[in-house]
């Protein structure tokens, strides 16, 4: 392991809760949310210290965040796109601007179509030109298309309620898809990552044990994020078991 930035503060040096990170496959450049310093640092390969290239005040404003959590790369576009979750609002950045633009939500904390409630992980959908969002305090995981005005629940309540069964959620933070569309949430107040296959309204748990949260490699506590490879294998932030998780499943 490397720890090529770090410590707690303010500096192009330093991380104030960092969260989401975004890669630029071809130059290594990394995007790295910086949530509680409000900003989106960007890391030239190799380098020690970042650049300030969103945000970096506390706000409403189209330049500013309030709690930047997830962020995702169109890497035919290099635009970025950042969940400003206590603005309940996803921005746009087009590569070079200063100033975002507001996406999705945007429209105030709630349960209508046009609205989000603190989102956290997103994942862009190349292939919809759609953003996957986990809608957290909503306890569910919506489709937000690019110019749309509203969004389309995909998985969890459409109602927002909480909840531990196959169909349900409770506060998911992180969220991706595979090469096939099957979407993987980070169910994070129910310890589980859960499958949800192409079409599908009810989840499969395949990683952590539901209502046993400790410290054995079959469970989980909190998980933040997950990630899948090409080869199915699933990675995990196992956030107060502070550890990353492999786990290599079988999805047939």
């Amino acid at each position: 392991m490397c720890i090529f930035s770090g410590g707690n503060g303010a500096g192009n040096n330093q991380f104030r809760r960092p969260f989401g990170i975004a890669r630029n496959a071809n130059t290594r450049t990394l995007y790295i949310s910086d949530s509680l310093n409000h900003r989106v640092m960007r890391y030239l390969a190799g380098a020690a210290v970042g650049a300030v290239i969103a945000g970096g005040g506390n706000g409403a404003g189209n330049n500013q965040f309030r709690r930047p959590f997830g962020i995702a790369r169109n890497a035919n576009t290099r635009t970025l796109y950042i969940s400003d979750s206590l603005n309940h609002r996803v921005m746009r950045y087009l590569a070079g601007a200063a100033v975002g633009a507001v996406i999705a939500g945007g429209a105030g904390a709630g349960n209508a179509n046009n609205q989000l409630n603190f989102p956290t992980g997103i994942y862009f959908d190349q292939t919809s030109n759609s953003l996957i969002i986990a809608n957290r305090n909503n306890h569910n995981i919506v489709r937000w298309v690019i110019g749309a005005a509203t969004r389309t629940v995909l998985a969890g309540s459409a109602a927002g309620a909480p909840g531990g069964t196959a169909a349900l959620l409770r506060n998911p933070d992180g969220v991706t898809l595979d090469s096939a569309k099957n979407l993987y949430v980070a169910d994070t107040g129910n310890n589980r990552i859960q499958l949800f296959k192409v079409g599908q309204t009810n989840g499969i748990t395949i990683a952590g044990v539901p209502g046993l949260p400790n410290a054995n490699p079959s469970s989980l506590r909190s998980p933040s994020a997950v990630k899948v490879d090409s080869q199915g294998n699933l990675y995990v932030a196992d956030t107060i078991n502070n550890r990353i998780q492999k786990f290599t499943c079988n999805q047939s």
